[in-house]
């Protein structure tokens, strides 16, 4: 876990911290007004103007100055997935916003984890993820997946078959997208929400 997770895995425990995070979770799809007719609509993918809301939220959230550099950088990154083929690789925009920043202090320790709590930490290429990115990753497709409000799709998934398809699409491929030990926490908040009720699929499906 401390290979992946900076300093391991830790409980939250600072309120300002979660209140951070969850502003993240609230913001990260903003990007999406200025195309809202498309993002609701039932005419199809296109990939370009899908791509185009995390530069979208990253724009708007920037701009107003009032949002924190997590915040900002959990809107941009939520379609990231370990800078898979198919993920959307905005980390370097977000790098470059620090690149006349080096004289800033920092944590020079670059131990190239996959994740940490700090956004300085990808900032400045110790972390190739932040925490509550690769947390709204899972979140996000999850709910695309079960929400049968999406214009766009012909039927939505069961809570158990779009965990099976989260594995299948973001963890059975070459290059895996979400992170696994993340993916099997929320498998086991499926079984405890009431989600999926049947034990022995929640052992088949996590990695």
């Amino acid at each position: 876990l401390e290979v992946v997770f900076k300093d391991g895995i830790a409980p939250i425990a600072s309120r300002q911290t979660f209140l951070e995070y969850a502003m993240g979770g609230l913001m990260h799809d903003i990007g999406k007004i200025p195309e809202i007719s498309y993002h609701d609509s039932d005419e199809g993918f296109d990939a370009s103007r899908a791509r185009r809301h995390v530069f979208d939220t990253y724009n708007m959230l920037l701009q107003t100055k009032k949002f924190s550099n997590g915040i900002i950088a959990t809107g941009l990154l939520h379609h990231d997935y370990y800078g898979a083929p198919y993920g959307y690789n905005q980390v370097g925009t977000f790098i470059s916003k620090f690149s006349d920043r080096r004289d800033q202090p920092r944590d020079l320790l670059f131990s190239k984890n996959l994740i940490s709590y700090n956004i300085l930490d990808v900032a400045y290429g110790g972390s190739i993820s932040y925490f509550p990115g690769k947390v709204l990753e899972i979140i996000d497709i999850y709910d695309a997946m079960t929400d049968r409000d999406k214009t766009y799709k012909k039927s939505a998934f069961e809570p158990d078959e779009a965990l099976a398809e989260l594995r299948k699409q973001f963890l059975e491929k070459s290059h895996p997208g979400i992170d696994p030990i993340l993916f099997n926490i929320f498998a086991d908040f499926t079984k405890t929400s009431g989600l999926v009720n049947d034990p022995s699929f929640l052992e088949s499906v996590k990695i």
